[in-house]
């Protein structure tokens, strides 16, 4: 029982029974992580507010007249064993102040009947940014569905950066697995 449960061979026995990926997948390895902000948006209204000529009212405005959501490129690491997951998210590129996120929680959701497995995080974030007012840490909520068929986790976040002054982020995020 105990060598079953190591994960090189839990992973095998993972591959040779289909039954098992149905309950819920493999998902150890490294992904892609594309994610896509608000920020732009939180950008946009603050600048909103300081230009008496350039008003705008994110409730009423068409969705040609708002900014292309942030893009943010990322690396994750997920390791599943029959006791749990982790997962780390960092930046290698460094195109963002977004050093690292760290899972508190990861729950797994198995699929049962139409509902496809996932995923639901809870996470802490760091960053680093050259504006004081800006959280060097903050927590952060995340909700994944995963597609057997493309191998893509995929769903929506939220955080609690800058909170307090009501510009949270959010946004969508996209796990595709690295080959």
């Amino acid at each position: 029982l105990s060598g079953i449960l190591l994960n090189p061979v839990w992973r095998f026995v993972w591959r040779k029974v289909p039954r098992l990926g149905r309950w819920f997948p493999d998902l150890n390895g490294f992904w892609d992580v594309e994610v896509k902000s608000n920020w732009s948006r939180q950008v946009q209204l603050l600048d909103a507010a300081i230009d008496a000529k350039n008003c705008i009212d994110m409730r009423h405005v068409s969705a040609d007249q708002l900014a292309e959501l942030s893009n943010i490129n990322l690396l994750a690491e997920i390791t599943q064993t029959w006791w749990g997951l982790e997962m780390t998210l960092t930046n290698p590129g460094e195109a963002s102040p977004l050093r690292r996120s760290d899972t508190i929680v990861i729950e797994p959701i198995s699929g049962k009947g139409h509902r496809p497995p996932g995923i639901c995080y809870f996470y802490k974030q760091s960053s680093v940014s050259d504006n004081v007012f800006d959280d060097p840490e903050f927590y952060g909520a995340a909700q994944l569905t995963y597609d057997r068929e493309s191998d893509i986790l995929e769903g929506f976040f939220s955080t609690s950066r800058m909170w307090r002054r009501a510009m949270n982020t959010a946004g969508t995020v996209t796990f595709t697995r690295c080959k």
